[in-house]
């Protein structure tokens, strides 16, 4: 009895040691993103389409080290994933947008980060998790958290007229979605193997429609630096995360706790590229009331 649970906590503290690691990953790539739309200001198709394919290129050699060999799945999870690389696709290019266009990164990153929402509810209703009282003050945390974002007022209107809040939310929905089929297709294939198809998938529809709006390859040499060094900390965040979700008993405590990012991103990128990027105190305090709704909604 001791021993079992002494290797559940030891499991536990594993998950949750992996999404912190994740969190903090994914806090430096989201500073390389900004850098390079804000300072470098590189499209959002151009950051896209080239440091996610660095990522799945990179993923390669350590899926042949690791496993042996790229495994092909059945039918029904090749689905899956497809499916959940092109929600990944639909939530990478909204957020990116977000990101160049927002006062602050962490601010789009936060609400985007309400995806857990999306995750848990679909726990909820597929595998029977719970939902009680704490979950649903962390909910009421999320949702004033995101209202009081909503009154940071806008620097840019594009997108084709839609505002950065309008595509964090939509990338949060689709990130959402996501994360639930990634959590079931972890139960079935390896979290390297989930990863190599959706970004494999992500990268082959940017480089589409990269193609169709002709954009070209960078040949700075800073750029190209910036870009290498966003797509290895993507991919160390991707690895950590999508593992978190295979040994986690609930994919959305993993994405709560590696919503640190949001936090780093905040206050990383004001201290690093104070100017073009804002901070102010509804921001910040938004931000920390939907860090800690998510936190109390995986309790």
């Amino acid at each position: 009895m001791f021993e079992r649970t002494h290797e559940e906590k030891g499991k536990k503290m594993n998950w949750i040691i992996i999404s912190v690691l994740a969190g903090i990953f994914y806090a430096f790539m989201i500073l390389g993103i900004t850098y390079l739309t804000k300072i470098k200001r590189l499209s959002v198709i151009s950051v896209n389409f080239q440091y996610l394919p660095i990522i799945f290129f990179f993923l390669i050699p350590i899926i042949f080290l690791l496993e042996g060999g790229i495994v092909i799945p059945g039918l029904k999870t090749l689905t899956i994933l497809i499916t959940a690389g092109g929600l990944s696709f639909l939530g990478n290019l909204t957020l990116v947008k977000a990101i160049k266009t927002a006062p602050n990164p962490g601010y789009a990153n936060a609400i985007a980060s309400s995806r857990i929402l999306i995750a848990m509810l679909g726990s909820v209703l597929l595998i029977g998790a719970k939902f009680d009282i704490l979950s649903a003050i962390g909910v009421i945390l999320i949702f004033l958290g995101i209202g009081l974002l909503q009154k940071i007022k806008n620097i840019t209107r594009d997108f084709n007229g839609s505002s950065w809040k309008k595509m964090s939310l939509l990338s949060a929905v689709s990130l959402g979605l996501m994360i639930i089929l990634v959590s079931y297709s972890v139960k079935l294939v390896s979290s390297l193997t989930v990863n190599f198809y959706v970004i494999g998938i992500i990268s082959l529809l940017f480089f589409l429609l990269a193609l169709k709006r002709k954009e070209k390859i960078v040949t700075s040499r800073t750029t190209a630096v910036i870009l290498i060094m966003t797509a290895i900390f993507g991919l160390l965040g991707n690895v950590l995360l999508f593992h978190a979700y295979s040994i986690t008993p609930n994919p959305g405590y993993a994405n709560a706790i590696s919503s640190i990012r949001m936090i780093g991103a905040l206050f990383l990128s004001y201290l690093i590229l104070r100017r073009k990027v804002e901070l102010e105190i509804t921001g910040v305090v938004g931000v920390l009331m939907i860090f800690t709704g998510i936190i109390v909604l995986s309790l």
